[in-house]
């Protein structure tokens, strides 16, 4: 009766299978289709397969298989209004008219990895109506004028070592956790013991130090609130030593975003993961395929990812101070220029030990809707790990 309804809304080259969908408890079921092999020869000159399957489960199983075979590139699916399962069912509530419809507005299969315009044209009208959306604020206005953090992406952070590059993470996720509810999952192995790097995230939480000084360390009952409040927002990822690779903390990471939702992942420092390569492959190409399993994991799953990575050995200037390395002075190769969506440069003038200005160097922002390059000046506050804005 499909077939013949087919035929009524104008179209004859329409065959129907033989005995309809076959059950999907059906033993053998790849062997039900025999009868594609009697008319194969004229099956392989047809340029496109519309497929008009019943709207259920041995329907769709048809279709899955009779694509398989016919050729993903070939065949076009139908969607049937609502409560109509078939083109029987179509033209008999709306007519021959409704069911022609139907079979030329047929789509072409939906192909993983491949996108018609019309498919995400819906979020280009978002676009075109709300604009961009830039990525989160961490509450520093000198900053946020510059960077933010867009879930689905990934920042280098690099600088000389002391200049303060893991201080900053630890105050944006500190930050992002206080103002948005962000949960963060952090590989730290140089941050050791763990209780010692929970200490000094303890201390940006509470603004007061966990070790008596000239100020006072904070109360219990600080220390108490904050582990609490801790606990429900970050999560350690330490592996074994002879395991601690990329591959097998982002295995860690993945999850934390099934059972917390993280929404950030710190991967802090570079070098203290295993980076021993396969025989065969340079140290240029590990490390681009390392970036863009980090990058691919931060777009699969929605999360932001902050990698640390020192720079190579730079020279001393006439006045003390290194340089401001760049994303092409980190150790190893210019894919981490290349592959990251966000490049930090942290820098402080070592050679006058009381400044406690901190510059942090935006140095690429892929999508201009979450910053642009510039110059931010922090002060650092010593006692508390914490960060604010020169102007206050």
């Amino acid at each position: 009766m499909d077939k013949l309804a087919i035929e009524v809304a104008g179209f004859k080259s329409c065959v129907s299978v033989p005995d309809g969908a076959p059950p999907l408890d059906s033993k053998n079921y790849t062997t039900k289709f025999e009868y594609l092999k009697t008319c194969e020869n004229k099956l392989l000159t047809v340029e496109n397969h519309v497929l008009a399957v019943d709207a259920d489960g041995p329907g769709e199983t048809l279709q899955g298989e009779l694509v398989r075979r016919l050729g993903v590139e070939k065949c076009k699916l139908i969607e049937w209004p609502a409560g109509c399962k078939d083109a029987n069912d179509v033209l008999i509530k709306h007519g021959e008219k409704a069911l022609k419809e139907c079979i030329e507005k047929a789509k072409p299969y939906p192909v993983k990895g491949l996108f018609f315009v019309e498919d995400v044209f819906e979020r280009v009208l978002h676009v075109y109506d709300h604009g961009l959306v830039g990525g989160t604020k961490i509450g520093l206005s000198s900053l946020d004028e510059l960077y933010s953090v867009k879930p689905g992406e990934w920042t280098l952070v690099t600088g000389i070592p002391s200049h303060g590059k893991s201080e900053l993470i630890d105050a944006m996720i500190i930050a992002l956790a206080e103002i948005h509810e962000w949960k963060v999952g952090i590989c730290s192995p140089e941050n050791q013991p763990l209780e010692r790097h929970i200490a000094k995230l303890l201390e940006k939480k509470v603004g007061k130090p966990f070790r008596e000084g000239p100020v006072g360390k904070m109360s219990s009952q600080d220390l108490m609130t904050g582990g609490s409040w801790m606990n429900k927002h970050f999560f350690f990822i330490l592996p074994d030593e002879n395991n601690l690779t990329v591959d097998e903390v982002l295995a860690l990471a993945r999850v934390l975003v099934f059972r917390e939702g993280i929404k950030g992942l710190v991967i802090d420092p570079w070098n203290e993961l295993d980076h021993n390569r396969p025989m065969g492959i340079t140290e240029t190409e590990y490390i681009s395929q390392a970036l863009t399993k980090i990058r691919r994991f931060a777009r699969e799953n929605d999360v932001h990812i902050w990698v640390v990575a020192h720079p190579t050995k730079l020279q001393k200037g006439t006045d003390g101070n290194y340089p401001v390395p760049s994303p092409y002075d980190v150790a190893g190769s210019a894919h981490w220029r290349n592959k990251a969506d966000n490049c930090l440069s942290i820098w402080r003038d070592l050679s006058n030990p009381e400044d406690r200005e901190v510059q942090v160097h935006v140095q690429k922002i892929r999508f201009k809707e979450n910053g642009k390059v510039g110059t931010a000046t922090l002060f650092y506050e010593f006692l508390t790990g914490k960060y604010r804005d020169c102007s206050f």
